[in-house]
């Protein structure tokens, strides 16, 4: 099965799944670039179309945010935009959709691990996506973004056969 892990922030990212194991990765920052949701949304769509035509994403898992206490109204609406970019690109392209909230995608696939949810994360997708650079460029520190996108995407692989 062919699954699309997204964190659907500015700062998030979305994982392809190939069934040999191939990872796609993109990091939505490298699109945005500094610059508003409405002026790259045609580029997202257009690499989420592309990599749906070369290989059929089969099932999508997007993050759904619940917002956070102290999350100012501008970046609650900041992130309702990209969250609503996403779901209405895949729409377009009939991809079945799963929405789970953090708490239930970690919940299921990390379990016990110890430590905070990004370092859980990044640990789970390090041992179970070796084939995925968390630090890609000049990176030093593992972007969670990544990390969350591939466990969204194995979270849709192992939870929602």
């Amino acid at each position: 099965m062919i699954v699309l892990g997204i964190d659907p922030g500015k700062d998030g990212a979305a994982v392809l799944l190939r069934e040999d194991g191939q990872v796609h990765a993109l990091l939505v920052a490298e699109v945005v670039a500094g610059r508003r949701w409405e002026a790259v949304h045609p580029e997202i769509a257009r690499w989420l179309r592309e990599v749906h035509y070369c290989w059929h994403i089969e099932r999508a898992v997007l993050e759904l945010h619940g917002g956070r206490p102290g999350e100012g109204a501008a970046s609650a609406r900041t992130i309702g935009i990209g969250w609503g970019l996403w779901l209405g690109a895949l729409s377009a392209l009939s991809i079945p959709v799963v929405m789970p909230t953090p708490q239930r995608w970690q919940k299921a696939l990390l379990g016990d691990l110890a430590g905070e949810s990004k370092e859980r994360s990044i640990a789970y997708a390090r041992q179970h996506l070796p084939g995925l650079d968390l630090t890609p460029g000049r990176r030093r520190k593992p972007h969670d973004g990544l990390a969350d996108a591939g466990c969204l995407a194995l979270y849709g692989r192992s939870h929602h056969a």
